[in-house]
């Protein structure tokens, strides 16, 4: 880097307002997505975040076996910070559980409730939009007039700063292609568990 030149990595997004203000000021002036990873990158995340936690580094995602590794980096949707959150949760309720090992049956167990909990505590907005997006496989610029009725929104547009705010709780996934981006919700989110799912 130049002098009066860094690299900044910042963890969130900005609005569109905020991007332009920043870009304006000279305070930077490009904006680097990050790539989706692959299952085995997001692997030996999760191992180095144990091996932060652990007497003697270990090469393997022990508490977990390599099956539910496998499933949580699936989960994951090559999103680092929803790695993260559900190694978390898991661990966590393992903990609370005194497992030593978490197999496929522990995991499967473990996983149901944390959806249940997670969709619970969601606010009604929340779960309707994450539900809609559910139905609609992700929400995009290609919404239904339908869809966007039952959002209480004009456009898609209208619904960006939603969106976006969600995508930084890690509520919802950005997923990009050639055809362009749609958001999605994140595997912690369990329709079966909400009243509408059950009515249809």
């Amino acid at each position: 880097m130049g002098k009066n030149r860094g690299f900044i990595m910042t963890g969130r997004g900005f609005t569109d307002l905020q991007e332009a203000t920043l870009k304006a000021l000279g305070i930077f002036s490009e904006d680097i997505p990050l790539e989706k990873m692959s299952q085995d990158a997001l692997r030996q995340i999760a191992i180095n975040y144990l091996n932060s936690a652990r007497k003697e580094p270990r090469n393997d995602p022990h508490p977990f076996t390599e099956e539910v590794m496998q499933l949580i980096t699936a989960y994951a949707q090559g999103v680092p910070r929803q790695l993260n959150t559900i190694c978390e949760k898991v661990l966590r309720k393992a903990a609370s559980e005194e497992l030593e090992s978490i197999d496929e049956t522990a995991f499967s167990s473990i996983w149901q409730t944390l959806q249940q909990d997670f969709t619970y505590s969601l606010s009604a907005q929340f779960r309707n939009l994450l539900y809609i997006a559910h139905q609609a496989g992700g929400i995009s610029e290609d919404i239904s007039d339908r869809d966007l009725d039952k959002l209480d929104a004009v456009t898609f547009v209208a619904l960006l700063p939603q969106l976006k705010s969600m995508e930084e709780q890690g509520l919802l996934i950005r997923q990009e292609d050639e055809k362009g981006f749609r958001f999605t919700p994140s595997q912690l989110f369990e329709p079966k568990f909400l009243p509408e799912s059950k009515s249809e």
